[in-house]
């Protein structure tokens, strides 16, 4: 049987070393691409990214998508903490009643509360100052 790696085994392991080396830093050096509009979804893979020294980096973390920025923070968009509102005023008649009023402002008031939670998470996952 002919040996399949004649110049050694410490000299394949060296290379292939040397071959990851490069590709590493390569890899550090490319550009990113911008995206102005996406043709079609796009995956984007569980990570540990370095910090990068401007802008951020998308990555992901279990499935959950998470953002890097230059200063180093860790910004995770916030899930499950807002609750869907069912309307309770779908048709109004002209002019509406009293009961209809009543339940616009109930939609309104509710709208507001449900505005104002989102807004509380983003700010508890400093998505939003």
């Amino acid at each position: 049987m002919t040996d399949q790696m004649p110049g050694g085994l410490e000299r394949v392991l060296a290379d292939i070393q040397q071959r990851l080396a490069r590709l590493e830093r390569d890899a550090r050096t490319i550009a990113a691409t911008p995206v102005a509009k996406a043709s079609a979804p796009f995956f984007i893979p569980d990570g540990s990214p370095g910090t990068p020294s401007g802008g951020f980096v998308a990555y992901g973390s279990s499935g959950e998508p998470r953002f890097k920025t230059s200063s180093g923070d860790v910004i995770a968009l916030p899930a499950g903490d807002v609750s869907d509102h069912t309307m309770t005023s779908s048709s109004v008649s002209n002019p509406p009643t009293q009961s209809q009023v009543n339940a616009i402002r109930t939609d309104v008031s509710n709208l507001s509360q449900q505005f104002n939670n989102a807004l509380a998470s983003l700010r508890a996952d400093n998505v939003i100052g």
